[in-house]
C-alpha cells in the first residue's frame, strides 16, 4: 500500500495528525516570544572623583553620566596582587556624539524597534589616567593605547577587577 493509499484511506486520522502538528508549531511559537530570557545586568566601576574612590553601578550606564550632581566615568580597577590590593588603570568615557548615538540605538533595541547589535566605533571611547593632571585622548590614539596598557607600580603585569 502506497503513502496515497494510506492518506486515502483514513482521512480523519491524516487530519487529526496534520492539526496535532499546527497547533504544536503555534505553541512553540508563541511560546518563544513571551519566554525571553531573563537579562543579566552586569556591573562596572564608576568614580566621580578621578579615580580616588569608585562605586558600583550597572555596566549599561554610559559615562559620562550624572551621578549625585557630578559626572561619572567608568573607573578601569586592577590588581597585581590577586585582588589584596586595588587601583585605578585609568577612566574611561564616550565622547557626546558617540554617547548620543549609542543611547539612541539601545532605546531602539529596547523598544524592539531595531534587532542590530549595539557596539562602539572606533574613536568613540576616550581614556585618561586617574588624577587632575591628565587629558582625555583616543583609545585609538597612540597615548589611549599605552594608557590601557596598565602595569603594576614595578611593571609588573596587571589583572583588570570586575566588582
Amino acid at each position: 500500500m502506497s503513502i496515497r493509499e494510506a492518506i486515502s484511506k483514513r482521512p480523519g486520522i491524516v487530519a487529526a495528525f496534520a492539526l496535532l502538528a499546527i497547533g504544536a508549531a503555534g505553541y512553540f511559537a508563541t511560546r518563544s516570544d513571551l519566554v525571553r530570557p531573563q537579562r543579566i545586568e552586569a556591573n562596572a566601576f564608576f568614580t566621580t572623583d578621578d579615580g580616588h574612590s569608585t562605586f558600583v553601578a550597572p555596566a549599561a550606564q554610559l559615562p559620562p553620566f550624572d551621578h549625585g550632581g557630578r559626572p561619572a566615568y567608568r573607573a578601569c580597577v586592577f590588581t597585581c596582587d590577586g585582588g589584596a590590593t586595588t587601583f585605578v588603570g585609568y577612566l574611561q568615557r564616550y565622547t557626546p556624539a558617540a554617547k548620543q548615538r549609542l543611547e539612541q540605538a539601545l532605546a531602539e533595541r529596547e523598544s524592539g524597534t531595531s534587532h542590530m547589535p549595539v557596539s562602539v566605533r572606533a574613536g568613540e571611547s576616550e581614556v585618561k589616567r586617574p588624577g587632575q593632571g591628565d587629558s582625555w585622548v583616543s583609545v585609538n590614539d597612540p597615548v589611549g593605547v599605552q594608557i590601557v596598557n596598565v602595569t603594576g607600580p614595578h611593571g609588573e603585569q596587571a589583572q583588570p577587577l570586575s566588582p
